[in-house]
């Protein structure tokens, strides 16, 4: 139940930090493995990789 309401949570664009408080925790690193995101939320915002730069040894 507690991954459930933090993912829900998440999903209502509750923060971090308040879904941090409302699971007992003490920092937003102990909440993370308790997240997790819907597939059709990430599509909502992709990134490009435009703005980062790679090297010859990124490419590697």
């Amino acid at each position: 139940m507690r991954r459930t309401l933090a993912s829900r949570m998440l999903a209502s664009d509750v923060s971090i930090d308040t879904i941090k408080e409302v699971l007992g925790h003490s920092s937003p690193d102990s909440t993370k493995p308790y997240i997790s995101v819907e597939l059709s939320g990430l599509k909502e915002c992709p990134l490009t990789l435009e703005s980062i730069p790679l090297g010859r040894e990124e490419l590697r």
